[in-house]
């Protein structure tokens, strides 16, 4: 990274880049689950379901062995406390290359984010494993508040 001053940083690593687009219509999002992960240069995955007025949107990429498709199945299963504050993960994620990865995952820090009213963004950082090997996650779960709420006051 070169700065305008002539100052430069060199770095050799792998990223994600997230990205958002204007602004966000809080209240009609039912539910999401957003996750980016890695394992070195060789793996990452990523996942976003979301849904919105009664549908299920799926996108994300699977990127292994050199080659990066588009996710088009997702099983997850997650353990939480009575508040869906999440605290492991247990997802297998299919490409259209025909492959499955599983990723398991470990909460290591947890923050609800208030995005507005309405909606909650549990975000977590997580240890990973993609199919058995170590790496990193992030792993994120956006609720209606008045859910969270209910659910916080039923499971006490």
């Amino acid at each position: 990274m070169d700065f305008t001053d002539g100052h430069r940083i060199p770095f050799d690593t792998t990223g994600h880049r997230d990205h958002s687009w204007g602004t966000r219509d809080w209240t009609a999002i039912q539910h999401w689950k957003w996750f980016e992960g890695q394992s070195g240069p060789d793996m990452a995955v990523h996942f976003f379901e979301i849904l919105c007025e009664g549908k299920r949107h799926l996108r994300g990429y699977i990127y292994k062995d050199g080659l990066m498709a588009e996710v088009n199945s997702l099983e997850v299963d997650f353990e939480h406390k009575g508040d869906l504050r999440h605290t492991s993960m247990d997802v297998t994620v299919g490409d259209l290359a025909g492959r499955q990865v599983r990723v398991r995952g470990q909460t290591f820090a947890l923050n609800p984010f208030q995005a507005n009213p309405t909606t909650v963004l549990n975000q977590t950082g997580m240890a990973v494993e993609f199919d058995g090997v170590d790496g990193v996650g992030w792993l994120e779960m956006c609720w209606p508040k008045a859910y969270l709420d209910y659910m916080a006051s039923r499971n006490k």
